[in-house]
């Protein structure tokens, strides 16, 4: 992020898109780096172990075309909103609050803090959706310090946190399809329609929402008597 602009409160100009040649937008919010907005342009966005973005956050909001998770992506609170979504192995977003604490004075743990907040935003997932997991479970209660003696009663141990919010959004493709699908129906044209058909199942070869339209094409002499035969 070498040419990135990160935007202090303190400067003259506070406007976070004040550099908009720029392919990348970030806004560290009060000079401190595991607090950060991120919006980018370029076509593909890695966050995860052995990234930019790897380590701990803990507010991220990321915004870009397309985002690539790699192992574990940590952070207590955010948002990730994407176009599309691809992973790469065991991809999990891990929002679990921190464990409690046996205490070095006095008798009982500490508490669990709370599972964090997240979002995850996706216009269009692939039909084989990635694959990938969200942990926003509370963390452990801290364990009481133990008695010395038979005498001496341990400390109790901490309450556990309670789990955090997770939101997934997205859009599926056969949703997109269903639309194209409508819309060509409601072509008088039809010629078009047929054309238009034969593009969809071109571009959309394994997509089982379309098979009924490609066998009627294949069982028919003509697209034109395929078209015939499923207006029937």
């Amino acid at each position: 992020m070498g040419n990135d602009r990160h935007l202090q409160r303190n400067d003259a100009d506070y406007v976070l898109l004040s550099q908009i040649h720029k392919e990348n937008q970030v806004l560290i919010r009060d000079g401190r780096n595991d607090s950060i907005i991120y919006l980018s342009t370029e076509d593909n966005l890695a966050i995860g172990e052995g990234t930019e973005f790897g380590g701990s956050h803990d507010e991220a909001y990321l915004y870009a075309e397309q985002v690539a998770v790699s192992g574990t992506f940590r952070l207590s609170h955010g948002i990730v909103s994407a176009s599309r979504m691809s992973t790469l192995g065991e991809a999990t977003f891990d929002l679990q609050g921190k464990p409690g604490l046996t205490p070095v004075e006095g008798a009982d743990g500490t508490d669990g803090e709370d599972g964090g907040d997240f979002s995850l935003f996706i216009e269009t997932a692939a039909a084989d959706s990635p694959h990938f997991q969200m942990n926003a479970s509370g963390g452990k209660g801290g364990d009481g310090k133990a008695g010395l003696s038979s005498d001496t009663k341990g400390g109790d141990g901490g309450n556990g946190g309670c789990g955090g919010n997770v939101k997934l959004l997205y859009g599926h493709p056969y949703l997109k399809l269903v639309a194209e699908l409508r819309n060509i129906y409601q072509d008088e044209d039809e010629d078009d329609k047929v054309k238009k058909l034969i593009g969809i199942l071109e571009e959309n070869p394994d997509v089982a929402l379309l098979e009924p339209f490609r066998q009627k094409l294949k069982d028919s002499a003509s697209p034109e008597t395929a078209m015939s035969s499923y207006r029937r």
